[in-house]
């Protein structure tokens, strides 16, 4: 039942657009980016967006995300 919910919010969080941003970040830093094809890259796409989203992220010796 528990796992229900989890893919539920899953799914709400991956319809949301990828930011425009984000791939711009991803085709200058990840040197195989290019070389996906575009169901591959909506897959990663979709694990980015899952990942920011269920992680906590703290800043560390004076460090502040932004």
């Amino acid at each position: 039942m528990l796992q229900w919910f989890a893919d539920r919010r899953r799914k709400k969080l991956t319809a949301a657009p990828f930011p425009a941003e984000w791939k711009n970040i991803l085709q200058q830093n990840v040197a195989h980016y290019c070389l996906l094809s575009d169901d591959e890259r909506a897959h990663l796409h979709a694990l980015i967006q899952v990942f920011i989203a269920e992680k906590y992220w703290e800043g560390c010796g004076g460090l502040e995300l932004t």
